[in-house]
């Protein structure tokens, strides 16, 4: 998770929000996102490779002396 921050910061720094799939049957890594703070959209996308579950997560930068800090609500 961290790497990804980084990467967003570096790459999409105005970006503040997070939306990923997760496959509906692959209830491991569900759980997993939820745990750590994803939020279930409610919204379903049917894909070819099966019905995914729409996660998101808000991001939000905070600059301190020349570092960029993060909290995810």
């Amino acid at each position: 998770m961290q790497q990804l921050l980084i990467f967003v910061k570096d790459f999409f720094p105005t970006i503040n929000e997070l939306v990923l799939g997760v496959n509906r049957r692959n209830i491991s890594a569900y759980k997993i996102y939820i745990n750590i703070g994803y939020s279930d959209t409610g919204n379903i996308f049917v894909g070819r490779n099966g019905d995914q579950h729409i996660l998101t997560k808000k991001i939000y930068w905070m600059k301190i002396k020349n570092w960029f800090y993060y909290t995810i609500l």
